[in-house]
């Protein structure tokens, strides 16, 4: 008997708490959420399992949240705001502002975030928390994840960790929380409206942007400037590539397998035929999907002579079935959106009238090469080093890039088809990309 006691006491189940059995039933469900119900899981998922390790009990001064613990050390980026600023160098670094550089005053819905945070502290100060524990927690009611760790790491840091775990928690939760917010007040006819860009934002505009707002925010808060800093390094390392971004194409066409997929909610369980106009697709992969029926059949005009009737001797000589990235990035678009749900199309009335205005939207791939080579050979031109940093990230990404050339007979009119808007009753997801056709 003391030989069973003497062993229950080295396990784990001896120094666990109350409060930790909570804790590790709320990150399961977290979990639960994350992978099942698919909320925010690139948040959810290791918030939770973070969580639930933090909370199983281990032998003192060797759990890893104590000192010399692995969880110890990656929670002193947490800790001494390391993470923060490269969190906001990210969102720089993928964000567009375009659409608020065209429209200034939408810059007062931002500023509506600051109700939810007012109204977080006064709750706060309600339930008995100090000036300071209550600013921290106010942080968490705009939604904003790094400023709140931030904010606590200054102000109360003895609660940083509780604070970093529910304002992820909350932005994971915003799917949730938010579908029966929105149509309590509003109606059926305004959520159907489209939200356009008012007006194209040159290049130039994109550069000086994020340069006088770090001027102007941090002459007027020097305390923002580690984020506000980093967030408009981020958003002027995208804006400021020395090959423009282009946009390509990607289209999806769903076909229902059974007569029960038809009716089903979503387009889960349909086939799915792909299309891209992109030279990572187009010359890898084109070929070898037409070969098995893999290609949406009514674009295939739309590639060019030479992938069609050509294997890919050099890219893919063995013609392997896969997937380039902006078919997976275009898909994940999709799934992130809630565009697999058949209710938003029919909410939204994207149905297609004409086939023919439905083509009309999508490049052929010859003309998206000749404005990428065109673009290139520009930059060549203006800039005496763009040749050198050219050749460096190929070889970066492996040396012996072959560069295709296009066919002779593209008309220079024809370019103009990639600069038609697209209709009103139709969505085409286009995929961004950087990276150099071989």
């Amino acid at each position: 008997m003391n030989l069973l006691n003497t062993l229950y006491g080295t396990t784990g189940l001896s120094m666990l708490t109350f409060q930790q059995t909570i804790m590790i039933i709320v990150a399961l469900l977290l979990l639960y959420l994350a992978i099942k119900r698919e909320y925010e899981p690139y948040l959810l998922l290791p918030i939770a399992f973070g969580m639930l390790l933090a909370n199983l009990p281990g032998v003192p001064n060797e759990g890893i949240m104590e000192k010399g613990g692995l969880l110890y050390y990656l929670y002193q980026g947490v800790k001494l705001g390391i993470y923060p600023p490269l969190i906001f160098l990210a969102i720089g670094a993928s964000t567009d502002f375009g659409p608020l550089i065209a429209n200034p005053k939408s810059l007062l819905l931002g500023a509506a975030a600051q109700l939810g945070i007012f109204t977080a502290f006064i709750g706060a100060i309600l339930l008995g928390f100090t000036g300071k524990e209550a600013a921290s927690i106010g942080i968490i009611g705009g939604a904003d994840g790094p400023t709140a760790i931030y904010t606590t790491s200054k102000l109360a840091p003895h609660m940083l960790g509780p604070i970093a775990v529910a304002a992820y928690s909350y932005m994971a939760l915003v799917p949730v929380i938010q579908p029966p917010i929105i149509k309590l007040l509003t109606t059926k006819k305004e959520r159907q409206i489209k939200m356009i860009q008012l007006r194209e934002v040159s290049k130039k505009e994109k550069i000086i942007f994020p340069i006088v707002v770090t001027i102007l925010v941090i002459l007027l808060v020097p305390s923002a400037a580690s984020l506000i800093g980093m967030l408009m390094l981020g958003n002027l390392i995208k804006e400021s590539e020395v090959v423009p971004n282009f946009t390509y194409e990607v289209v999806f066409k769903f076909i229902p397998k059974s007569g029960d997929a038809k009716h089903a909610k979503d387009l889960k369980n349909y086939e799915v035929r792909f299309f891209s106009n992109d030279p990572a697709f187009t010359y890898t992969y084109a070929h070898t999907y037409i070969e098995y029926g893999l290609l949406v059949e009514e674009l295939e005009n739309k590639l060019s002579t030479e992938v069609i009737k050509q294997k890919p001797k050099e890219r893919n000589p063995f013609g392997v079935v896969n997937f380039a990235k902006i078919l997976y990035f275009g898909f994940l678009y999709i799934k992130q959106h809630g565009y697999l749900e058949k209710h938003y199309y029919e909410a939204s009335n994207l149905k297609i009238n004409r086939k023919d205005d439905f083509l009309k939207l999508v490049t052929k791939s010859d003309i998206k090469a000749t404005e990428r080579e065109e673009a290139e050979s520009h930059l060549r031109k203006v800039d005496p080093m763009f040749k050198h940093r050219l050749e460096r990230k190929r070889n970066d990404s492996g040396g012996n890039i072959k560069q295709t050339k296009t066919t002779n007979s593209i008309k220079r009119t024809a370019t103009t088809q990639s600069k038609q808007k697209k209709s009103n009753n139709i969505r085409v997801t286009r995929t961004t990309k950087t990276t150099k056709r071989k």
